[in-house]
């Protein structure tokens, strides 16, 4: 059995492109296989180790535990088609620290301009990525966190592009349609922040992530360079 399985799920959007590529690449150099779920479009088999049909509701998790049944590594690791690894995890995926827990979560750096978000939720921004494969699955409801539970911490970073690569107008159609599957999971102070921290601050911290090493993540929180919204 392999021992870890790369999982994606995209709609094959433009932005995507890039990361799907990049997670390919990630595969091949950790030796890992890389299985992607696509979500109502075509990805050349060339692309994956596996590509899965698959057509959502709307949100990923209405479509994950199909997807993640067709990994065969002992270990599972999610990323969104809009992240990647920073240095510093990759280095950490190589030495198969992993292997000492069955669930991680990773602190995710949401990317504005290159830095990160400090300010609170969107940092640490905790995500619940790599586990044992069978507890990869699971979550069924939108924005479900894992039903095993946050897990251990790694103090390496995942790369959060999204308010880089999807304008306000896009970003804005997303919380939209998951307030339209569910009230509150789009527009809500408890999930706005992830798609529109526009709307839901008037300034925010950044601070420099570097290679992604992150021990005490918990002493970033609200701190680096301030940034302003326009009003």
């Amino acid at each position: 059995m392999t021992e870890l399985s790369v999982v994606m799920v995209t709609k094959g959007e433009k932005h995507a492109w890039k990361y799907i590529k990049q997670a390919f690449e990630l595969s091949r150099k950790i030796g890992a296989e890389f299985v992607i779920g696509a979500d109502r479009c075509e990805i050349a088999k060339s692309m994956a180790d596996v590509v899965v049909p698959v057509e959502s509701a709307g949100y990923l998790e209405s479509v994950l535990d199909d997807v993640v049944m067709w990994a065969m590594g002992g270990y599972v690791l999610r990323l969104d088609d809009d992240e990647t690894i920073s240095a510093s995890m990759l280095g950490w995926l190589k030495s198969e620290y992993y292997k000492a827990c069955d669930v991680w979560a990773f602190p995710r750096a949401n990317l504005l301009k290159g830095k990160a978000i400090t300010t609170p939720p969107l940092w640490p921004d905790l995500q619940t990525r790599l586990t044992t494969r069978s507890k990869a699955g699971g979550r069924t409801q939108i924005h479900q966190g894992s039903p095993h539970g946050t897990g251990a911490v790694a103090p390496v970073a995942i790369l959060h592009h999204k308010f880089q690569v999807r304008t306000f107008d896009e970003r804005l159609k997303i919380a939209a349609n998951y307030e339209s599957v569910k009230p509150g999971a789009g527009f809500s102070p408890t999930y706005q922040p992830y798609n529109l921290p526009e709307r839901s601050f008037d300034k925010i911290t950044v601070q420099d992530i570097g290679t992604g090493a992150v021990p005490n993540w918990q002493g970033m929180t609200g701190k680096g360079q301030e940034v302003r919204f326009d009003s």
